[in-house]
């Protein structure tokens, strides 16, 4: 797959069935809402990362429209409270 700075086009060019987004919360100047509402509106399973928003009426517009699309939009918890790898 060639690679994309704009994830609008990704989404129209390529049409994936499921999008992991892994951008940086609030604190690292970026938010996950925006690729994420893009993904649901294109009808893609979500697998994002922890927490999905730190802004609650984000995360349940979030969750609203991943019901509404029928997809699958769970936050992803890839490390324990030490580092550990959990089973997925």
């Amino acid at each position: 797959m060639p690679a994309y700075y704009d994830a609008q086009e990704m989404l129209d060019r390529e049409k994936p069935d499921v999008v992991s987004i892994t951008t940086g919360g609030y604190e690292y100047s970026s938010d996950h809402y925006e690729p994420t509402m893009q993904a649901l509106r294109a009808g893609c399973h979500v697998l994002g990362e922890k927490p999905i928003s730190n802004d609650l009426r984000h995360a349940q517009e979030m969750v609203d429209l991943a019901e509404k699309m029928g997809v699958y939009e769970p936050p992803l918890y890839a490390r324990g409270p030490r580092g550990q790898k959990m089973a997925g």
